[in-house]
């Protein structure tokens, strides 16, 4: 996370000193996508390629398309993570990185490991989870930082203390409250998982409505994030609604970013670590400028993010 944070603010400090505006879409998009490679391949990564030679998994931030021609694809990227596989199997080669945690994982209390075609389902799952949600959250954080600019100083004074060159303890960033409560309010206005669905498995009862088993039953984060009965001013950007004191005070149910239960997104901690180191290491040295034109459109598909790249201008600020 560090390591890319410091790469992509290079670039983005590059394009403010020209003057030149930056496809803030596109740029998160390729910077959570890199992380998120490394961190299920680390060394192995460069060896993942098509066969034109070319990074394999290059078209998940390319093509923002996500219907069947795109699904066959991504599926067919599963060759080459299976082969990786046998190729560390073979070696007894295991290094720290995700792979290695799914190659030697096994289901309590039994000794065989996953399947290989479990294996392949679950790299590729957090291939696509663990960017995509991300790098729209970025997206929609930049947007709001650009607009609301106090809250961005605000930011930038209590992270000024941040060494930018070490790469941060992970209890560090428990510390960084401000940026903490901008990230999860622009959560709450704009939740890249904006729909959930479940299914009763058994007949059932919910809020004085019989459910037959086999119901499915849709749990909207985007109304119940901005439901009057739940939130002051819910369409306001407040960071401060996620201080200590008022998130001990709010219903557990009423903010579900990263879901609930049993199926808690467990990427949760992955995608917060990397979205603060992102915002502490760009906001130190960069600050964005108010956006030209209207807010974005919104796309509804698979996550919340904005139907056309969103483009900001940056300027230095060292101070």
């Amino acid at each position: 996370f560090h390591h890319q944070a410091r790469t992509l603010t290079a670039q983005w400090r590059r394009a403010a000193l020209a003057g030149q505006p930056i496809n803030v879409t596109a740029a998160v998009s390729e910077t959570t996508l890199a992380a998120v490679l490394q961190a299920l391949f680390s060394e192995d990564l460069e060896s993942l390629r098509d066969a034109g030679g070319h990074p394999a998994f290059a078209l998940v931030s390319e093509e923002r398309r996500r219907d069947l021609q795109f699904a066959v694809r991504f599926r067919a990227l599963g060759a080459g993570i299976r082969e990786l596989a046998a190729r560390r199997r073979r070696e007894q080669r295991f290094p720290p990185d995700l792979l290695s945690h799914c190659l030697l994982a096994c289901r309590r209390g039994e000794v065989a490991p996953m399947s290989d075609q479990a294996l392949v389902d679950e790299i590729l799952t957090l291939i696509v989870a663990g960017h995509e949600t991300t790098a729209a959250s970025l997206n929609w954080v930049w947007y709001l930082l650009a607009v609301h600019a106090q809250h961005f100083e605000r930011l930038r004074a209590d992270l000024r203390s941040v060494a930018l060159e070490r790469v941060p303890e992970r209890d560090e960033l428990t510390r960084w409250q401000p940026a903490a409560q901008i990230i999860k309010e622009a959560l709450r206005l704009y939740p890249p998982g904006w729909l959930y669905t479940r299914r009763a498995v058994h007949d059932d009862r919910l809020g004085g409505f019989d459910l037959p088993a086999g119901s499915d039953v849709f749990i909207c984060s985007w109304l119940l994030h901005r439901h009057p009965d739940w939130w002051d001013a819910p369409e306001d950007f407040r960071p401060q609604r996620f201080s200590a004191e008022a998130e001990a005070r709010r219903e557990r149910y009423t903010y579900l970013p990263f879901s609930a239960g049993p199926r808690h997104c467990i990427g949760e901690g992955f995608a917060m670590a990397e979205m603060l180191i992102h915002l502490a290491q760009v906001s130190r040295q960069l600050r964005p400028l108010p956006p030209d034109g209207p807010a974005p459109e919104l796309e509804a598909d698979v996550n919340l993010r904005p139907r056309t790249p969103l483009w900001l201008r940056f300027e230095v600020c060292d101070d």
